[in-house]
């Protein structure tokens, strides 16, 4: 609660910062998650929110001050409609705009086109993960989305050697012995069952239960603490892309599975008219395989015929319970 009094949603911010407010006393605007930036607003369609922020730091020069955006951006993270375009979208809107001072991390040197006000800083690429007890994971969820086996078994020996715990269940009265272990060894460890929410989630699956994974955003702190342990509902990537759990349980529910030896979406997994369902599916999955910081489980229920070739192929990378 206390964070409320620094941390608002965009959606307030834009409000109070932007539609005729006064300038914000703020001057410096750190936007968490920028990749995922809406490419259009409900208030103005002509507008993104780069080119929206880019008119409220007008605001508050207008006012006297100076004014920094820090815009903090993770490759392969965009999951929702609106933002599809990326980190684009931060280049239409400041591309002209000579009265900012543009700092890039190294891999972005291209992205706006040389200047007098465009500078290049090492110190901005965050190069270590301080997730997974700072043992990088990404190695292995790249393989297991590119399907690249012999790569994903080879990252897969090298966290386990540096104490990563990964295994794979393919029932769900595993699902509820991973949940006692845990309580009973790891009393004060995050869990919970993450899934996406582009699928619905078979109840023969889930021991006849139907298991959603909508948590209100009121919600999220009780689901986090307490809640997600008990394995009724699961937490979508909405709801864990900015937080971690030391032991979350993955879920595989169908809407993204293995078929001929690719990567398939079903054809009823919800589409909010993404412009490539494709690579946001993709992008859940990244952000799902991602979210521990001690160890994860990996569930594939061997139940939905779907998922057999999902089922195979991790079975031959990975410790099976």
């Amino acid at each position: 609660m206390e964070g409320k009094s620094f941390i608002g949603t965009m959606k307030t911010f834009k409000r109070y910062g932007y539609e005729g407010a006064p300038p914000p006393h703020q001057n410096l605007l750190v936007f968490d998650e920028a990749q995922r930036a809406w490419d259009t607003d409900k208030t103005d369609p002509t507008l993104t929110e780069p080119m929206l922020l880019a008119q409220i730091g007008d605001k508050i020069v207008e006012a006297g001050k100076q004014v920094t955006l820090l815009c903090l951006m993770g490759e392969g993270q965009v999951i929702g409609r609106g933002e599809e375009s990326g980190r684009k979208i931060w280049q239409d809107a400041f591309q002209n705009r000579d009265d900012w001072e543009i700092f890039v991390p190294p891999a972005y040197r291209t992205f706006f086109l040389p200047s007098v006000h465009h500078h290049v800083m090492d110190a901005l690429h965050l190069d270590v993960s301080i997730r997974n007890d700072f043992i990088d994971v990404s190695p292995w969820v790249e393989a297991i989305l590119s399907l690249d086996l012999e790569a994903a078994h080879s990252a897969y020996k090298n966290m386990i050697a540096q104490g990563f715990r990964c295994c794979l269940i393919t029932n769900y009265h595993q699902v509820q012995q991973i949940f006692a272990h845990l309580k009973a060894k790891y009393p004060e460890a995050h869990t919970g069952l993450l899934m996406s929410s582009h699928g619905k989630a078979r109840a023969t699956d889930f021991g006849g239960q139907s298991i959603s994974s909508y948590v209100k955003a009121e919600n999220a702190y009780l689901w986090y603490q307490s809640n997600g342990s008990q394995g009724t509902i699961a937490g979508s990537e909405y709801l864990v892309q900015g937080i971690e759990l030391e032991y979350p349980i993955v879920c595989f529910i169908g809407d993204y599975y293995i078929k001929n030896g690719m990567w398939t979406i079903d054809p009823y997994a919800k589409n909010t008219n993404f412009q490539d369902h494709s690579a946001i599916l993709q992008n859940v999955y990244r952000v799902l395989l991602t979210r521990s910081r001690k160890g994860m489980t990996i569930y594939l229920p061997e139940t939905n015929p779907k998922l057999q070739e999902t089922v195979a192929w991790f079975r031959s990378m990975l410790h099976v319970l």
